[in-house]
């Protein structure tokens, strides 16, 4: 008896995934429709608006040596203006140093 209900509940879903492939082809994908997604209210307004801004693009591909520097400018353009601003606020320094394991021969 167990043996039977076994093979009917195999030969059902071998059936029920026959139909779903047939109803949905590998080129197609999976359609999603859009929706807004809500901003949480138990966060600061300034977190709020971090959240609320669209996603900064991820699927930037330069080409050549150039489109890369270009690229890397430009994101790093915002941090070099605000940098220095934060390091003042807390009380923080830069400086370049070089250690003595970086310029050691072996």
């Amino acid at each position: 008896m167990v043996l039977h209900r076994i093979a009917v509940v195999s030969a059902f879903a071998v059936s029920a995934t026959a139909v779903l492939a047939q109803t949905a082809s590998p080129q197609q994908g999976r359609e999603i429709p859009a929706y807004t997604l809500p901003v949480p209210e138990d966060i600061s307004p300034q977190m709020r608006a971090l959240v609320a801004a669209p996603p900064a693009p991820w699927d930037i591909h330069p080409k050549s040596i150039a489109e890369w520097k270009e690229l890397v400018a430009k994101v790093a353009a915002p941090a070099k203006t605000l940098l220095p601003a934060m390091r003042e606020k807390l009380g923080s320094s830069l400086s370049r140093r070089r250690s003595a394991a970086s310029t050691s021969s072996s």
